[in-house]
């Protein structure tokens, strides 16, 4: 069998679909279903800090940043860029 051109096989194509109408939906259409492994809006509880890095460790997006202070304090640094 011949091997067909580009040109001819797309030409067709886009004839035949030239008047279908829309094949994609606006985003968003409706409300978003949230995953069922979604466990809510991550915060951090200043209060209850003990400073162990952790949640800067296992952030996945890595926008949480334990920093040590002199004197033994820390300061956790939310960066959203």
């Amino acid at each position: 069998m011949p091997r067909r051109s580009s040109r001819s096989y797309l030409i067709p194509h886009v004839l035949r679909n030239l008047g279908a109408g829309r094949s994609t939906v606006r985003y968003p259409f409706g409300p978003l279903e949230i995953p069922p492994s979604f466990r809510g809006r991550v915060e951090v509880d200043i209060e209850r800090c003990v400073g162990c890095g952790l949640c800067a460790r296992d952030c996945p997006t890595g926008c949480l940043e334990v920093e040590r202070l002199p004197g033994g304090g820390v300061r956790v640094a939310h960066r959203y860029d």
